[in-house]
Formats: C-alpha cells, structure tokens, sequence
C-alpha cells in the first residue's frame, strides 16, 4: 500500500484531521477512536472546510500582531517593523 503525504493537517480540542489525496484520517485525541474517510464528496467537503480555518487561523494572527502594534503605538514604545 502507497501512503501519499497528508495535503493539510488540523487539530481540533479533541480529535486531529489528517486530509490527504483519497481520504481523510480522523484520530481521537482523548479517546482511542479511528475514522477513515474515503468518500470522494467528504474528502473533498473536509479539505474545503479545513483549508478555511486554517486561512482564518492565519488572518487571525496577522490582526492580532497588527493589534499588538497599535497597542505599542498608544502606550509609546518602539514599534518594529
């Protein structure tokens, strides 16, 4: 059997997503449980909707460390970059 590598990867609190080329791999975190996805509609929905978290995830931090600097700015130290 041929393992391609996993195309995204997510965590949730409980469980973390492995999303690859044919199926997804769900692995409980807290409990010993194991899913595999090989449906082609729901491999393609759980990329979809992995992709976009973690694009939020990433404008999430971005604001955050825009945030950071406004806050220096108000209070007066040096602001990098």
């Amino acid at each position: 059997m041929i393992v391609k590598p996993d195309k995204v990867t997510y965590t949730l609190k409980n469980c973390r997503i492995f999303v690859g080329e044919e199926r997804v791999v769900i692995v409980g975190i807290l409990k010993d449980k194991c899913a595999i996805v090989e449906d082609k509609e729901l491999v393609k929905k759980f990329e979809e909707i992995v992709l976009e978290l973690k694009e939020l995830e990433y404008k999430k931090m971005t604001l955050e460390v825009e945030l950071e600097r406004l806050i220096n700015k108000v209070f007066g130290y040096e602001v990098m970059g």
